[in-house]
């Protein structure tokens, strides 16, 4: 089981790595709702707002996450899981077939492997507070 408290942080680290090409203080049907305004009345765009993603991300946590995934405590595979899962939205059932492992499998290896990220995150970056790593 996940901590909910690293969840959290997980899901802020996914919308920061998904940012790079949309805007991400927006939610997605906010953004959909919004294109398609130019067909015809629609809700006032306030009320689409208070959507699932309205909360702003915290981009120092997530540069955390970011600098602990990027280093070199993860092996190749964690770290794919951790794109495709995080980094792509690909689901655990679908990654799973993509590797070829038995659902539940995958999801075991996953719970271990955030269990190690959240470990790598609070042992090394957590209480740093803008200070540079050393190793």
């Amino acid at each position: 089981m996940i901590d909910p408290s690293f969840r959290a942080r997980l899901h802020n680290w996914s919308r920061y790595i998904k940012a790079a090409s949309e805007p991400s203080d927006t939610s997605s049907t906010y953004r959909a709702m919004e294109a398609l305004r130019l067909f015809g009345p629609s809700k006032p765009a306030e009320e689409e707002r208070k959507g699932k993603n309205s909360r702003p991300i915290d981009r120092i946590d997530a540069e955390k996450l970011c600098k602990a995934y990027a280093g070199p405590w993860l092996s190749t595979g964690e770290k794919n899981l951790l794109a495709q899962l995080y980094g792509f939205g690909i689901s655990p059932r679908a990654y799973a077939r993509q590797i070829r492992v038995h659902v539940r499998f995958l999801i075991s290896q996953h719970d271990l492997i955030i269990r190690k990220f959240q470990l790598i995150v609070e042992k090394r970056f957590d209480g740093l507070d803008g200070k540079t790593l050393t190793q």
